[in-house]
């Protein structure tokens, strides 16, 4: 997703993480986590995952970098990876 850059730092991305996270709950009942990712230099992104709760995930950004190292249009693109854990009462 990307906004405008007129509309960063208001708080639209945080808000369609967390309404996303609550539709994918519902969706899912039986999924345990989800992972979100960004291209490594982007911390608005990084904030964001950070402050709906993800958590960097080293075993999935080192899979995710070993799938697309070399790979036609990913050059120069590090791939960063975060989990979310379901929270127990969802």
């Amino acid at each position: 997703m990307t906004f405008h850059p007129s509309f960063h730092g208001r708080g639209y991305a945080t808000e369609a993480v967390t309404a996303w996270l609550g539709v994918l709950w519902e969706e899912y009942p039986t999924r345990k986590s989800v992972h979100g990712g960004y291209f490594a230099g982007n911390e608005g992104s990084r904030r964001v995952l950070e402050k709906v709760g993800f958590v960097f995930d080293e075993k999935w950004t080192t899979e995710v970098r070993g799938m697309v190292e070399g790979s036609e249009g990913w050059e120069g693109k590090v791939p960063t990876v975060w989990r979310f854990d379901r929270p127990e009462n969802v």
